[in-house]
């Protein structure tokens, strides 16, 4: 488990370098850009949504079992950020714009981050995860989930219906809008990553230790996008492969929390 551990941080870090290296060798390189709608569909629907049902249905299972208020906004912050996934770049094939699919993209994300801020917030507060009673687990989890689809819901809606502010302008390039929720993104999922970290340094629990290194990797994604010069770029590419590898850490944070969950209840 030890090796494995190290991986996943080496992969991490390897994510980090090659992003820095690509955003400082920009004038050196010949521009480079694959930004084909369908592809960006088929990926997101594979990883970024399909994995994150995989792992909020886990994260719910898990918190069912436990009542650990992480698990809750584990869940209902990945369903977040794979719903507007999907609904972002299904709306490229329905007359959305470049522009509609980045608003509902990042708006989505950074909406991911805040419910995985304020899971961290709890646990600063708290010796641990933050525990909630039995009896209304299940009520809770059914509003939250309730909650993030009519929420994706509305701001498609908005979004195809021009009713959001602009995230990109007429040439091309990002607004400050979008500046400002890509920076707010990265900084909360670094925050939320660091909290964890620093809890994982006393608990040594296998599964903060990858839910910390996920949402590292969410904010390099996002510091990705933030980065990229253009939609499609080898910059942005890096980022898709950070989305990709956050979820799979996900995937194994919930696994890691269902072994403990099982094990509790088996306990005479």
């Amino acid at each position: 488990m030890d090796n494995l551990k190290r991986l996943g941080w080496l992969l991490v870090l390897l994510l980090w370098l090659v992003i820095a290296g690509l955003f400082m060798t920009w004038e050196l390189r010949t521009p480079f850009f694959f930004n084909d709608p369908q592809i960006n569909l088929l990926i997101s629907l594979v990883f970024r949504f399909g994995m994150s049902i995989v792992v909020a249905y886990f994260a719910a299972r898990s918190y069912v079992l436990t009542g650990s208020s992480n698990l809750f906004f584990l869940g209902t912050g990945v369903l977040a950020f794979g719903l507007s996934g999907m609904a972002g770049n299904t709306t490229s094939l329905i007359g959305g714009t470049t522009d509609t699919v980045i608003a509902i993209n990042n708006i989505g994300a950074l909406s991911a981050s805040v419910l995985y801020f304020i899971g961290s917030a709890l646990t600063i507060r708290g010796k641990g995860p933050p525990q909630v009673r039995p009896a209304s687990v299940q009520v809770t989890l059914i509003f939250g989930f309730l909650g993030i689809i009519g929420f994706t819901a509305l701001l498609t809606s908005l979004a195809l219906q021009g009713a959001l502010p602009g995230f990109v302008a007429a040439q091309g390039s990002r607004t400050q809008l979008n500046n400002m929720v890509l920076f707010l993104t990265v900084a909360l999922f670094a925050l939320s990553s660091i909290v964890f970290m620093r809890f994982y340094s006393r608990s040594r629990s296998s599964i903060i230790y990858w839910y910390s290194l996920a949402l590292a990797l969410l904010a390099t994604s996002s510091a990705a996008f933030f980065l990229s010069k253009m939609p499609g770029d080898l910059i942005s590419w890096a980022g898709r492969s950070a989305t990709c590898l956050g979820s799979t850490y996900l995937l194994i944070a919930v696994l890691a929390a269902i072994r403990v969950g099982e094990s509790k209840t088996k306990r005479p």
